[in-house]
């Protein structure tokens, strides 16, 4: 994770405001000599641990009887959810966000015993783009419920490293406004998710904090600069001057 530089000529600025009795917000503000640049992409990955690297050798351990499963972890356009029961049942999946809310409904009704392997590929229930972020795909399975953390990876394509969340592209003030706290997960409890491979095998753990960097690229997509944050519980602010 980068801490505060100067890249390509871009002096980052940033600051954190706590106030624990208002709601949480992140404003994001791109200037150039003082004046408001427009149409600058900010995107925030989230804080942590960089990417750790495989276990040495050995399979994954056996799956229980029945066994909830997204992989890979993050995952771009599509990722496997595979569900594992002992006999047959019905079955319901979701895509639930942080806040509780089902944002896909990948499957509903009876199944076979054994595996059992869904398709997810990034959309909601009305078709629209799922965005990024920290997911739950929630599995009921007769009378049991399961659940299973995975990420979605909004990085532009071509770009490498940690998972990130588009936040938006700068107004005419210059200004990125978020009030939605599902870009911090530790927010919700969460603080790491598990990473596998497009087969399924474990690469470790993604380790998640109130830590994001926040990232801005120019309309050509090229990434101008990055400044590691804390986010605090009430409003925070981060300002760029170019």
């Amino acid at each position: 994770m980068r801490l505060a530089a100067v890249l390509f000529g871009v002096l980052v600025l940033a600051s954190c405001d706590s106030g624990s009795e208002d709601a949480f917000s992140l404003t994001v503000t791109v200037l150039n000599g003082g004046r408001p640049v427009a149409g600058q992409d900010v995107y925030v990955r989230y804080g942590g641990d960089d990417f750790p690297t495989r276990p040495g050798g050995g399979e994954p351990p056996p799956p229980p009887v029945t066994r909830l499963f997204v992989y890979p972890t993050p995952w771009r356009t599509t990722a496997l959810v595979e569900l594992s029961t002992a006999m047959a049942t019905e079955v319901d999946i979701d895509i639930v966000d942080l806040d509780g809310e089902v944002r896909r409904n990948v499957f509903d009704g009876p199944r076979a015993a054994g595996s059992n392997l869904f398709q997810i590929d990034g959309t909601n229930d009305d078709g629209s783009d799922l965005g990024g972020g920290v997911y739950i795909v929630r599995a009921v399975v007769g009378a049991d419920t399961l659940r299973f953390t995975t990420v979605r990876d909004v990085l532009p394509d071509g770009e490498e490293g940690p998972f990130g969340r588009l936040l938006g592209r700068t107004d005419a003030e210059g200004r990125v406004v978020v009030t939605d706290r599902t870009t911090v997960p530790a927010f919700y409890g969460i603080d790491s998710v598990g990473y596998t491979d497009d087969l399924g095998f474990s690469l470790g753990e993604l380790r998640l904090s109130r830590s994001a960097e926040i990232v801005v690229f120019s309309a050509d997509g090229d990434e101008r600069a990055s400044e590691t944050v804390r986010f605090e519980d009430g409003p925070n602010d981060v300002e760029i001057d170019l």
